[in-house]
């Protein structure tokens, strides 16, 4: 779904302590320590830490659950059984999704009383409700989007997300860079949004404008960049013809696409594969590392995706939460989650560590709404 739209307050950080779990990393901790327990560990570093503390309940509420969530639920279940806490998922479909479906949510997950909640802030009034949970003794760490930072900090949460305008920007650049590298000068861009009302998904929009304009001052080139509200979060049979309906009204002026979320490159690349087009004829960049767009890269329709950092934002969720409940270290601002944009140079790694959650996604019987 999406990150946050503010650039001052972000900490590029993608490890959470000095010593072992930094080492382990990501997706081998959940793997290797997955029965661990509280209690003494030998060897050196983080095991060294006598005492994880006491066993915990992490809630993730989810107001817009989907296939786009597996990493968070591997990601959130890796660290809570790395600690010996438990993980439950509140959610509800993305399909459906509105703000009041967002606030339904978040009052079923405080009302079940865990020592953590953590949740997207995606709409307006989820401050009140945070702070709600707050009061009644829930520890509160906002994932995936800060929309409303002045809000969180007010109330001194954190938020691990990544930077809506730098993802947006790196996915541009790769497109841009490869417009350079043919020789194509001019022509108009596709930019579709799903929810071009939220935040953080108009902030990945905002950013990839920036880079186009970017390379238009630096190349001498003259491309136009135009946002389509494709709606393929709720509706992909609609946003394919309104995808394909614009390519036809732009004609040859048509020269490639961005996609601002997994839902839009869904719908981008089946509007280009029943129209005709050959993979790679018109560049598609575009946000989401999904099992779906990295087969669609793997094929060549896809140019270039960029990793918002899903699992890792989980990851580091929990274990901020270990951090302040067990040490008292409250987690503050901002912590960009993202990395680097894939290319068919990293297709393969990232290819290896999807397959890899979508194994742990089913021994942890993760459910997407």
């Amino acid at each position: 779904m999406g990150t946050h739209d503010h650039d001052s307050s972000l900490v590029s950080r993608r490890t959470v302590l000095a010593g072992g779990a930094a080492g382990l990393g990501g997706l081998l901790v959940g793997n290797l320590l997955g029965s661990a327990t509280a209690g003494a560990s030998p060897s050196t570093g983080y095991q060294a830490v006598p005492e994880w503390g006491k066993a915990r309940q992490v809630i993730w509420a989810n107001g817009a659950s989907g296939t786009w969530d597996l990493s968070y639920d591997v990601g959130m279940n890796d660290a809570a059984r790395f600690l010996g806490w438990s993980y439950k998922k509140v959610a509800m479909p993305q399909a459906s999704y509105s703000a009041t479906q967002v606030a339904q949510t978040i009052n079923e997950a405080i009302a079940l009383k865990p020592d953590v909640l953590v949740t997207p802030d995606w709409v307006e009034g989820e401050g009140d409700l945070l702070s709600k949970a707050q009061k009644s003794g829930i520890f509160v760490i906002v994932s995936n989007a800060d929309n409303y930072p002045d809000q969180l900090t007010t109330l001194n949460i954190a938020a691990c997300t990544s930077n809506p305008n730098v993802l947006g920007q790196k996915s541009g650049t790769v497109l841009m860079d490869y417009f350079a590298s043919k020789g194509t000068k001019e022509g108009t861009i596709i930019g579709g949004n799903p929810y071009p009302q939220n935040t953080n998904q108009q902030g990945i929009w905002v950013g990839c404008q920036s880079a186009v304009e970017a390379a238009n001052k630096a190349n001498g080139s003259n491309f136009d960049f135009v946002e389509l509200a494709d709606n393929s979060g709720a509706d992909e049979v609609g946003a394919v013809a309104l995808w394909k309906a614009k390519i036809a009204q732009l004609g040859s002026k048509f020269v490639g696409g961005f996609c601002v979320a997994d839902a839009s490159t869904t719908a981008a690349v089946k509007a280009y594969q029943t129209s005709g087009f050959k993979p790679g004829q018109y560049p598609l960049a575009c946000i989401d590392v999904t099992t779906p767009s990295l087969a669609s890269m793997q094929e060549g329709w896809v140019l270039c995706l960029v990793d918002a950092g899903i699992y890792t934002q989980g990851w580091m969720a929990v274990m901020f939460s270990w951090q302040y409940l067990e040490r008292g270290y409250a987690p503050s601002g901002a912590i960009d989650c993202s990395g680097a944009a894939v290319t068919k140079a990293t297709l393969a790694a990232f290819s290896r560590a999807n397959n890899l959650q979508i194994t742990l996604g089913k021994d942890y019987n993760v459910l997407v709404a």
